[in-house]
């Protein structure tokens, strides 16, 4: 059963300087904030110590569209999940020893302004769809890492902005074919600048954008850590000033776009993405 301390329910509250700490009874799942389609303003509130277990959840958003701003999330599984197509505004929050500071699945949260410290993923962790008619921007500053996939579908369009890193996680070890890949049908438009080149790397590169995976030295990247970005045919986009690394598992080729024509390029580079057979 789910436990919760604060549950909103299409609603709209505001949640100010308060902190919000586990001290629920054991249950198989916990909640700090439950919002459900609602469009709360929470800020300056601290959430502590939602760890039991991947079930537990500081901050859980599905639906709506909230504004956090200003709080702090420590030692937490889930430090904010976000479903069911919501598209909270998180900014200039402070994420610190959280297995998952924020996890979005088939969301599209507004992202600025945000400081990770020692969490097991240092950055936004992204999975499922970008559904029709909508438009997500992706700023510098967060390291937006691909869990498995990201599928970008018709109607709808990815903007990453000059500086923006992407990760893509490797397989786990012994499994093949779970190397993490983006799917284009709709539009990605990717341009960055001589000076702010948007990243798609592996998840074990700390050259751009730091340690994301938090553990020092102990991994490195390699060819083949990921799969690689295609762009079917009927979909369109941009790519400038980019660098594609690490990726072209089982292929030696990260990028792979149907119809060449609907695609611009200019300034791409694909490097370290080639392994003998």
């Amino acid at each position: 059963y789910l436990n919760y301390v604060i549950k909103v329910d299409q609603s709209e509250i505001i949640l100010r300087n308060s902190v919000v700490e586990n001290n629920l009874e054991s249950s198989r799942e916990k909640r700090g904030v439950w919002l459900k389609d609602s469009d709360p303003e929470i800020d300056g509130v601290t959430f502590l110590n939602f760890n039991q277990d991947e079930n537990s959840i500081a901050l859980h958003i599905e639906g709506g569209s909230p504004i956090i701003q200003k709080s702090t999330f420590k030692e937490n599984y889930y430090g904010i999940k976000i479903e069911n197509g919501a598209n909270p505004t998180i900014e200039g929050n402070y994420f610190e020893e959280n297995a998952i500071p924020i996890y979005a699945l088939d969301s599209y949260p507004s992202l600025d302004g945000n400081q990770f410290l020692n969490n097991n993923i240092n950055g936004i962790l992204i999975k499922g769809d970008i559904s029709q008619n909508t438009t997500w921007a992706w700023k510098a500053g967060t390291t937006y890492v691909i869990d498995y996939y990201l599928g970008v579908l018709s109607g709808a369009t990815l903007i990453l902005e000059p500086g923006v890193v992407v990760k893509l996680k490797p397989g786990y070890p012994n499994v093949s074919g779970y190397q993490a890949y983006i799917q284009i049908v709709g539009s990605l438009i990717a341009e960055g600048t001589e000076n702010a080149k948007i990243i798609f790397t592996s998840f074990q590169d700390d050259i751009y954008g730091g340690d994301t995976n938090n553990d020092g030295d102990s991994s490195s990247p390699a060819p083949w850590d990921w799969k690689e970005i295609t762009f079917f045919s009927g979909s369109s986009g941009s790519l400038k000033n980019v660098v594609i690394r690490y990726g072209g598992y089982n292929t030696n080729n990260p990028l792979v776009i149907e119809v060449e024509d609907d695609v611009f390029q200019e300034n791409v580079t694909i490097e370290l993405s080639s392994k003998e057979p």
